[in-house]
């Protein structure tokens, strides 16, 4: 039914297709604003001054919770506890967490259901994709109300720390699982308008050296109070802007996501808007939050999770990010390996006077970026969104030597088929244009760095 949706929706006219979008804001509105929303943006609010020996102990009366339904309502944390011997009451303290093992995403992917809270009816739970820049998505199930929290999150700690507040102007350089300006279209306008969220979407597929100046135009004519986006493409745009010494309007804040911010790119986005960055991690499995104050220093926000650090080897000072959920009572992940890398610092009190712990820097995963040849950069968290859905993937890398050529090696599961097959290269049509020769390579493994991360673009064609 959802393919149906977006095959009319291509083909509707632009204000048609703003009034679509803007109907869509509307439901993920009451999704994701409604109920304990406010409350929950209030206490969160509240809380960010607690002093540590609260902030701890609120984390562990949580942890001993979250630990009882997984083990009273999950089937897999039942029999891991019983194969290790554990009772819920053995997991009282932070520290206790290394009774149990660490989690891989390829666990999960192996045992699916399992690990989905048997005490709540599947009808009453949300799925949101990781996605991700590994190339595989995973579902994490969610019940309505915390996927309320996530978004107060959000609110309190991302928006509210940066000044601003939903409901602002917003110009935001995102996208779902579908472009919601087709890939096909060559003539402005490449944004369209949600009323619900006073947004303007801009396409991330778009933005070549012809198109950026109709960008200009209406980013100015816009005059956003927020700017919101993939670091990859709010930074293409900066970059534009610098080279023409174009005078933009400076909004509030520029909130980058899901993927690594260089301190070029920062240097870069800042000078062009004239306007401060504000950093952030986070991800759909919810097992870790880390956003940064208006002093710069990046803090890790207590209440959603517990994480650990995990020594990354042949690194001097490089870490693992391991998550504990403390809200998820749909589908609980305890010790989950993010992938994801952070450096620690040896500050220990913040200038803002808030008592979370403090991170020097996100790493994340290497984000190497394509170049079509139309001259279009493309991210990992952009192209990650072509695999969400296409069926039976177990990994996929994609390698760029020629501008007009990308090597695609796919690890597939055994229900792997022609459609899917077909379905892949569609997609990557669809983002990368026909004048990119696409070949599909299966193979057993895809091979990791030497400190066995995992790279989903390697691209010997473009600099950062």
């Amino acid at each position: 039914m959802k393919d149906k949706l977006m095959k009319i929706y291509k083909i509707l006219p632009f204000p048609l297709q703003n009034i679509a979008v803007t109907m869509q804001g509307f439901k993920l509105r009451k999704q994701r604003s409604g109920g304990n929303f406010n409350k929950y943006v209030n206490e969160l609010d509240k809380n960010q001054y607690f002093d540590k020996k609260t902030i701890k102990e609120n984390q562990e009366q949580k942890l001993k919770y979250i630990v009882k339904i997984a083990y009273d309502n999950v089937p897999y944390y039942r029999k891991l506890f019983r194969k290790n011997h554990l009772k819920p009451s053995d997991i009282r303290y932070i520290e206790d967490l290394n009774k149990l093992p660490l989690l891989e995403k390829g666990t999960i992917k192996k045992f699916g259901d399992e690990f989905i809270s048997k005490n709540i009816k599947r009808k009453d739970l949300v799925a949101e994709s990781t996605g991700g820049t590994t190339g595989t998505p995973l579902d994490i199930y969610y019940t309505k109300d915390a996927l309320k929290y996530i978004y107060a999150l959000v609110e309190s700690r991302v928006k509210h720390w940066a000044g601003v507040k939903s409901g602002d102007k917003l110009a935001s350089f995102l996208h779902g699982v579908d472009a919601f300006v087709p890939i096909s279209q060559t003539t402005p306008p490449f944004w369209r308008w949600n009323k619900a969220y006073n947004q303007l979407l801009f396409s991330v597929f778009h933005m070549n050296e012809n198109n950026l100046k109709y960008y200009v135009i209406k980013y100015n004519e816009f005059q956003p109070k927020i700017i919101q986006g993939y670091t990859s493409a709010i930074d293409i745009f900066a970059k534009y802007i610098l080279k023409y010494k174009i005078k933009v309007f400076a909004p509030k804040a520029i909130l980058v996501s899901s993927e690594t911010l260089f301190d070029i790119q920062r240097k870069d986005i800042e000078k062009a808007f004239n306007s401060k960055v504000y950093n952030g991690y986070s991800g759909a499995e919810n097992v870790a939050l880390i956003t940064e104050c208006e002093k710069g220093r990046l803090h890790i926000s207590p209440e959603p999770s517990i994480i650990e650090f995990k020594k990354i080897v042949g690194t001097e000072n490089k870490y693992e990010i391991i998550g504990t959920n403390l809200f998820n009572f749909a589908m609980p992940l305890l010790r989950y390996k993010t992938s994801d890398m952070v450096t620690l610092t040896n500050e220990t009190k913040c200038p803002c006077g808030r008592n979370f712990p403090l991170i020097k820097s996100i790493e994340g995963r290497t984000d190497d970026m394509l170049m079509t040849p139309e001259g279009e950069y493309i991210g990992s968290a952009s192209m990650s969104v072509v695999f969400e859905l296409v069926n039976n993937l177990q990994e996929v890398q994609i390698i760029q030597n020629k501008m007009d050529e990308i090597i695609v090696k796919v690890v597939k599961l055994e229900n792997f088929n022609q459609y899917d097959l077909n379905l892949l290269k569609d997609r990557l049509k669809e983002r990368l244009g026909n004048k990119v020769s696409i070949k599909v390579v299966f193979v057993n493994q895809i091979k990791r760095t030497r400190s066995g991360k995992f790279k989903f673009i390697i691209s010997n064609i473009t600099n950062k």
